[in-house]
C-alpha cells in the first residue's frame, strides 16, 4: 500500500511538472502578432517594417527620421526614408553613404548598431541606425499571420 501511494504521488508530481514545463515553453515560443501598420508582407515574401510608430521618439538633428525597411530571408534588402524634416543635404549624405552599409546585412548575425555613422551628419545617421535597430527588433520579436 505504501509503495502504491509513493508511485501515485511520484506520477502526480511528474505530470504536474510536465504540464508546467509545457505551458512555459509554449509561452516562450509565442511571439506577439505584428501591427499591420508597422509590419506587413510585401511582394515576393519581403517583409516591410515601418518605423514611424516604433521609433517616434528617435530624433536626428531636426526631428524624427522614420524609415521603411525591407527584409527578405532575414536580410535587409532595401531602406527607404519616409518624410522627415532633416536638412536635405545632410539626409542625402546619409542615404548615399549610410543606408548602403545595411543592405545585405543578416539581421540574425549582425547588429545594426555595429555600423559606423557618417561624419558630418552623425546625429541623423545615429537616428537612422536606431530606427533600423528598432525595426529589426520588431521583425525578430513579432510574427505575421
Amino acid at each position: 500500500m505504501k509503495k502504491r501511494n509513493i508511485q501515485s504521488l511520484t506520477f502526480t508530481a511528474l505530470l504536474f511538472c510536465a504540464v508546467v514545463f509545457s505551458s512555459f515553453s509554449y509561452a516562450i515560443e509565442q511571439k506577439p502578432q505584428a501591427d499591420k501598420n508597422v509590419m506587413f508582407r510585401g511582394a515576393k515574401d519581403t517583409v516591410i517594417v515601418l518605423t514611424e510608430k516604433i521609433a517616434d521618439d528617435v530624433v536626428g538633428y531636426e526631428d524624427v527620421t522614420p524609415l521603411k525597411i525591407f527584409i527578405l530571408k532575414d536580410r535587409i534588402v532595401k531602406i527607404e526614408a519616409l518624410p522627415n524634416l532633416e536638412t536635405p543635404q545632410y539626409f542625402r549624405l546619409v542615404k548615399m553613404e549610410h543606408f548602403p552599409k545595411f543592405i545585405g546585412m543578416n539581421i540574425r548575425k549582425t547588429s545594426p548598431s555595429s555600423i559606423d555613422t557618417v561624419s558630418g551628419a552623425s546625429w541623423t545617421a545615429d537616428a537612422v541606425t536606431e530606427n533600423i535597430n528598432r525595426g529589426v527588433e520588431y521583425y525578430l520579436t513579432h510574427t505575421l499571420k
